[in-house]
């Protein structure tokens, strides 16, 4: 069975914050553990404690290799070609804001889609003779309307 979804928001009671912060973090080892032995893929964790104000490093039994992580990263940050790519703040906003505005604008589309149909499936049952005849009909009462339109005009 499976759990419901959690509200991203600090747990209040700090016991409970304190050990569900401890069952995370073996979490997260555990899965930071999967991806390098599964993918072969470097990686390394550092995680402060604030309630004991102390740091932990995975993998613990390879200090050298956590900071050769370290310098890398450093290194392709400040390599001009582009290695790493920071993601602000701002950049997720930016990004939020794009979203919403593309999400609005589909939102836009299907109302005026909604408003002003475009194809009455009616139409497709209609013989050739019954479309003329509604063909003249819209004519003639588009012509009625523009002639109302022009009788106004003048008074």
């Amino acid at each position: 069975m499976g759990r419901g979804k959690l509200k991203m928001e600090m747990i209040e009671e700090e016991k409970s914050r304190i050990l569900t912060m401890k069952k995370r973090k073996k979490g997260l080892i555990k899965k930071l553990h999967q991806l390098t032995t599964l993918c072969d893929v470097p990686a390394c964790m550092i995680f402060h404690d604030p309630t004991t104000n102390s740091t932990s490093v995975w993998p613990e039994e390879d200090p050298d290799k956590v900071r050769s992580l370290i310098e890398a990263y450093k290194a392709k940050k400040n390599d001009p070609s582009g290695g790493v790519r920071e993601y602000l703040l701002s950049n997720f906003f930016d990004q939020r804001q794009r979203q919403a505005e593309e999400e609005l604008e589909k939102l836009r589309k299907n109302n005026v889609e909604g408003m002003f149909p475009t194809w009455d499936d009616r139409l497709n049952f209609m013989d050739e003779a019954q479309l003329r005849e509604l063909a003249a009909t819209v004519r003639g009462k588009a012509e009625n309307h523009n002639q109302q339109r022009r009788r106004e005009r003048k008074h």
